[in-house]
């Protein structure tokens, strides 16, 4: 359907079982390598005939340094359209920065989002809002951190204890894991049966709670008896029993005709 709708310009809309068309130009971008995956056959070799027409490959920010220093005010003047406040670079502070933003030092892997995160910082902790030398220093600071293979730790929080003007807590040390688990129960002795609950009844009471294989041999026909007993008694002579309890039948309730034992 994608493809007769590049070639055609026909198609079906999303729930619709009319065909509809429109003459529209299709332009696509991706920072992949689409010749790579149609080779690794992660990409359709028919889709990719079909909208590669014109490439151009454009570079990233690192690879034009010419377009950094016309957004370094487009992004100023956004800032002072959504705060409210206009913010300036000092001149050693620009140049300073255009310096570094412009050498191979500054890879940009977030091409103009990186850079205008940039600017919102240097803008945002500017004082009396002018960009100063030491603001730069800073923001470069942290660049350079953020792009480090292995980064030695979170420079935006050095930076802002830094400015506050106290020295930044030291940090906890690991607080060793103790054992807090229960204590182990006591286990039975091998051979003999654990402690009875007592209830009220005596001896006969705390037999009857014994699991089945706990009761003494004598006494475990009984207990399977009165198990089947209890297991084939039907609900009606329950009723019955209740009904008799009561001393007078209740309104409504007729209970079944008694029955006399063999």
């Amino acid at each position: 359907m994608l493809l007769k709708a590049i070639e055609e310009k026909r198609f079906f809309p999303f729930g619709s079982d009319q065909e509809a068309s429109s003459d529209f130009q299709l332009i696509a971008g991706t920072h992949r390598d689409l010749r790579q995956w149609v080779r690794q056959g992660r990409f359709r070799a028919d889709l990719y005939a079909r909208i590669n027409l014109w490439t151009f490959d454009l570079p990233g920010l690192a690879g034009r340094p010419e377009d950094i220093e016309p957004n370094l005010d487009y992004e100023l003047e956004r800032f002072a359209a959504d705060h409210g406040q206009r913010v300036r670079f000092n001149s050693e502070a620009r140049r300073r920065y255009l310096a570094f933003a412009t050498s191979a030092a500054a890879r940009w892997h977030g091409n103009f989002r990186e850079l205008g995160a940039s600017l919102t910082r240097l803008a945002t902790l500017a004082a009396a809002g002018r960009i100063t030398e030491p603001d730069v220093a800073d923001e470069i600071a942290r660049l350079t951190a953020t792009w480090a293979e292995e980064p030695s730790g979170d420079a935006s929080a050095e930076i802002l204890w830094r400015r506050r003007g106290s020295p930044r807590p030291l940090r906890s040390q690991p607080v060793e894991h103790r054992d807090r688990r229960l204590p182990r129960q006591r286990q039975p002795v091998r051979g003999r049966s654990p402690p009875v609950r007592r209830l009220p009844g005596g001896k006969e009471a705390a037999q009857r709670c014994r699991p089945p294989a706990q009761v003494p041999g004598p006494l475990r026909p009984h207990l399977r008896h009165a198990a089947q007993t209890r297991r084939e008694r039907p609900a009606s002579s329950f009723m019955s029993g209740f009904v008799a309890f009561a001393g007078a039948p209740l309104p409504g309730i007729i209970s079944p005709p008694s029955r006399t034992p063999p």
